[in-house]
């Protein structure tokens, strides 16, 4: 029989049997490789989003920054003698002038000892010195052993009662030490006096204080106005300004508007803009040198959010006076959605009208009067207007309590309390011989610990509960497993509840509904949000009108950035379903690939098997031929 001419590596067939089925499980698993392409393509977009939101948090930093018109201004503040006084401004200040006589500054009254010849030897006594501050007594128990000059200034500092205890060396004399007791506060109220617990002829004789320093008030006059403060730092004259006294004399005070630091928080906004926008035209536009678009080319999402930002900036309604358009103050929107800065357009604007400038930017066009309402969301699309509210119930907390005043003599026997709140229940142990404040602080620990909003109390002795927030949604109750008798809480086996209301009224004429002290508009007011804290019926004007610009991109932008319901968490959510829907696929194509991989090696066995035996016949016959052929 002829050699073959083939070899083989195989046991039996020659076949290289592991590359064979690692090749046929590589074409299985291509569908694998192009999953992983697209999961690194969504990854990547992913990212991008995440990149999006925090430069878009970032412009909303900026908007939120200079929305209001304290936050928007700066004012320069001269003073024409620094050593007179040092003053500043804020937004909320004016542009104005101040003549300032400062007649006299505030001082923290000082009393010192009698001096002595040591201040850690010899001992003076002990017991409680007493010490009045501003009108009110602080004990200072002075021990055995703490009884030196230097003991008692500790034993002062360690009360902190609003004083400073000190001990000065006069350098001359046998008796040269002494303790001084300065007011931490200065002021004319601020004043020190001492006695003892021996009716003061114990420590406070021994010590025998002397006045050093009187408190007194600082008193200056703004344009002719006399004031006195108990502090040399004065800001509650002038609106946004604040004096700092430094000796007396006479200043003349000058504000300004700063229209350098004004401007430069303008161009931070436009540079944060700016830079929001190139990173948005970089994602979406096509390379030149790859080919390749970037990840946000296709995305709704992302174009939504742009065209949305850019509409803003082409408005002509802003209600800035004689000005109502961004390019009227230097802002320009240039072709690619960037923004440019014209500080020359700027001054001559302000120049004209200061308040028209702000007015631009930062007027809030939604109000509502009335002592009790506060407003917290007006949509866009409410027609500027005058809207009547009104509240024809108040929102109340869920509330009740014994039926009995608690015993004074504790609990008789052991009581169990429970209280439901929703589908929420929790069982509160008290023991015979609970007090109402053990009770209080019993049932308190419990309702806290069980997350539960209800809060126990003394009401004139009687064992009461509150819930902690306002409306329907808080009600309650509470039941023993005792009845109401004598040595019980009172609270007894017949369930208490507890029904908190919410809000009602109407706004713009059209029904509303109420949670807790939230009223939230239907129809043509529907997203209209208002809170009511006032305890009866009430009424009251909402105001609608036009915003400025830094408060209506705040609340663009604070829609974009809304937490799981926005269009960033909204897409992000979409992608990350994405992700974990490939990688699923990946794991059941791996899965299935596997079990390939294990066919084929059972197969390849059992073709090496087979071959095997085949070539032990061929063995057989080979040998027997030849045997035969042999004895022939």
């Amino acid at each position: 029989m002829a050699a073959s001419l083939i070899s083989f590596g195989g046991m039996a067939s020659g076949l290289d049997t592991q590359s064979i089925i690692a090749a046929l499980v590589g074409v299985r698993k291509q569908p694998i490789a192009l999953l992983e392409a697209r999961k690194a393509e969504y990854s990547q977009l992913r990212t991008r989003y995440n990149q999006l939101r925090d430069k878009l948090e970032k412009l909303q930093s900026k908007a939120e920054d200079l929305k209001q018109a304290t936050d928007f201004l700066s004012f320069s503040a001269v003073s024409s003698d620094t050593t007179v006084l040092d003053v500043s401004a804020e937004g909320s200040a004016s542009e104005t002038s101040f003549a300032v006589v400062v007649s006299a500054l505030a001082a923290a009254e000082s009393e010192a000892s009698t001096g002595f010849a040591d201040y850690d030897t010899t001992h003076l006594g002990t017991g409680t010195l007493k010490i009045t501050l501003a009108g009110t007594q602080h004990d200072v128990a002075v021990a055995s052993g703490e009884d030196t000059l230097e003991g008692i200034r500790d034993a002062i500092n360690d009360a902190e009662i609003g004083v400073t205890a000190t001990i000065v060396n006069e350098g001359t004399g046998a008796n040269p030490y002494k303790l001084v007791v300065t007011s931490d506060d200065t002021g004319a109220a601020n004043t020190i006096s001492f006695s003892d617990d021996q009716g003061g002829s114990g420590l406070a004789a021994t010590l025998n204080f002397g006045n050093v320093q009187p408190a007194a008030d600082a008193v200056v006059q703004i344009n002719g106005l006399t004031v006195h403060r108990a502090t040399n730092v004065v800001d509650d004259v002038v609106p946004g300004v604040t004096f700092t006294l430094l000796k007396a004399g006479t200043s003349t005070v000058t504000l300004n508007a700063d229209l350098g630091s004004i401007k430069k928080k303008v161009q931070e906004y436009v540079d944060a803009h700016s830079d929001l926008i190139s990173f948005i035209n970089n994602e979406i536009k096509v390379s030149d040198i790859t080919d390749q678009a970037g990840a946000f080319n296709g995305e709704a999402t992302v174009r939504g959010i742009k065209n949305r930002i850019l509409a803003q900036y082409t408005l002509s309604s802003y209600p800035g006076g004689a000005l109502s358009t961004l390019a009227e103050v230097g802002i320009t929107l240039e072709n690619d959605g960037t923004l440019t800065f014209d500080e020359s357009d700027f001054d001559d604007a302000a120049e004209e009208s200061l308040d028209d400038v702000t007015g631009l930017f930062t007027t809030s066009g939604d109000a509502i009067g009335g002592a009790g309402f506060s407003l917290y969301h007006v949509p866009d699309t409410l027609a500027a207007g005058d809207y009547a509210v009104n509240v024809t119930q108040a929102a109340t907390k869920a509330a009740t309590q014994a039926t009995q005043a608690f015993p004074t003599g504790g609990l008789s026997a052991d009581e169990k309390l429970t209280f439901t709140l929703g589908a929420d229940t929790v069982e509160v142990q008290l023991a015979s011989g609970d007090s109402l404040a053990d009770v209080v602080g019993k049932v308190n620990d419990a309702l806290d610990d069980a997350g539960i909003g209800v809060t126990a109390s003394d009401q004139a002795g009687v064992l009461s509960f509150t819930a902690d927030a306002y409306g329907s949604a808080s009600s309650f109750s509470v039941v023993s497993d005792t009845a109401v008798g004598p040595g019980s809480t009172g609270v007894g086996a017949s369930p208490l509840a507890a029904a908190g209301l919410d809000v009602q009224g109407t706004i713009g004429g059209q029904a509303a509904s109420g949670a807790g002290q939230y009223l939230t508009g239907s129809g043509d007011f529907a997203e209209v949000e208002l809170r009511y804290t006032g305890t009866a019926p009430a009424a009251t004007t909402l105001t609608v009108g036009p915003d400025g610009f830094f408060v209506k991109m705040d609340d663009l932008l604070d829609d974009a950035l809304l937490p799981l319901t926005g269009p960033i968490d909204a897409r992000l959510d979409a992608l990350d379903d994405t992700i974990e829907d490939i990688e699923d696929r990946v794991d059941s194509l791996d899965q299935r690939a596997e079990q390939y991989r294990e066919m084929l090696v059972r197969q390849f066995a059992a073709l090496e098997s087979l071959i095997g035996k085949l070539q032990a016949q061929q063995s057989y016959l080979a040998t027997f031929a030849a045997n035969w052929s042999t004895s022939s």
